[in-house]
């Protein structure tokens, strides 16, 4: 199943990069081949939405199974982030997969299923794909990498002439961080100093509102309560569009629109849910004691 959409800034966004100059940070790139020559386009990475994605599922998933927490690490970074990056697995675990457990917890826990994760040794291939989010722009229509398809069926102009160049869409966020220790009068350690105030001024690089994204996820299951899963993290992403960072600035307000989206999509997941509720908890514990 494809699920395509557009995603419209609200208010500035900004994911940064790897680069960095100084006090500045600049959006996250993706390097393109366009008009016969490399074009660095900034971009929202489907990391970084699949992440904000993960976590709103994470937290409601518990919400609806009444687990208030959890007692293991593991666990909760296996719902959260997927599992650790990095963990101490022992030799003789190191080749060993546990073909009952990957199908207990893909069954008891659909979001595992959805998005998958690793507990140790134990990899759980999820269902769901995620792409970046590519601003509609002459230069990505142009090179075809927007389906004019879709522009079509959501009523946007199918000429890459149409739209202003992806560098229209930029601009620079500019604020300034105190310290409020040394403001206070007193300095770091204690000491009674002369009162000085310390502020630095730092630029970040943004999209601005009113900025068009093209956006895709692809789900590669038709379980329903695993596709009723992807639905109501649609539903809560609705809910709580914001991606990037500086979400208490009012940075990173995004408007969502996907086609094939209904409210009552996510029904199969939640009656799953309400009828299992309570084998989910005892997977939970038994998860939680087996992955301290």
């Amino acid at each position: 199943m494809k699920v395509e959409g557009i995603l419209t800034a609200l208010s500035p966004v900004h994911q940064g990069g790897n680069e960095k100059t100084g006090a500045e940070t600049t959006l996250n790139r993706q390097t393109y081949f366009i008009g016969g020559q490399q074009e660095e386009v900034p971009i929202i990475s489907g990391n970084g939405i699949r992440g904000a994605y993960r976590r709103r599922v994470a937290r409601d998933f518990l919400d609806l199974a009444g687990i208030d927490r959890v007692a293991s690490k593991r666990v909760y970074y296996l719902l959260y982030s997927g599992g650790a990056n990095y963990e101490v697995v022992r030799d003789a675990d190191a080749g060993a997969i546990n073909l009952q457990v990957r199908e207990q917890v893909r069954r008891h826990i659909p979001p595992v299923a959805l998005l998958g994760g690793n507990l140790g040794n134990q990899p759980f291939e999820g269902a769901l794909k995620c792409s970046i989010a590519r601003p509609i722009c002459e230069e990505l229509v142009g090179a075809g990498m927007i389906p004019v398809q879709f522009l079509g069926r959501a009523g946007l102009p199918t000429d890459a002439g149409a739209y202003p160049s992806f560098y229209n869409y930029l601009d620079s966020s500019f604020a300034t961080r105190k310290d409020d220790i040394r403001d206070s009068g007193g300095s770091r350690e204690g000491k009674k100093k002369k009162k000085l105030t310390v502020q630095m001024l730092f630029t970040q690089e943004v999209f601005v509102p009113g900025t068009r994204f093209y956006h895709k996820w692809v789900v590669t299951t038709r379980d329903p309560v695993v596709v009723g899963c992807f639905w109501r993290g649609i539903k809560l992403f609705l809910a709580d569009p914001y991606v990037g960072g500086g979400h208490s600035r009012n940075m990173g307000e995004l408007e969502l629109a996907y086609e094939g989206y209904a409210d009552e999509n996510d029904a199969p997941y939640l009656a799953f849910m309400d009828e299992h509720a309570g084998e989910i908890r005892r997977e939970i514990e038994s998860l939680c004691k087996t992955w301290k």
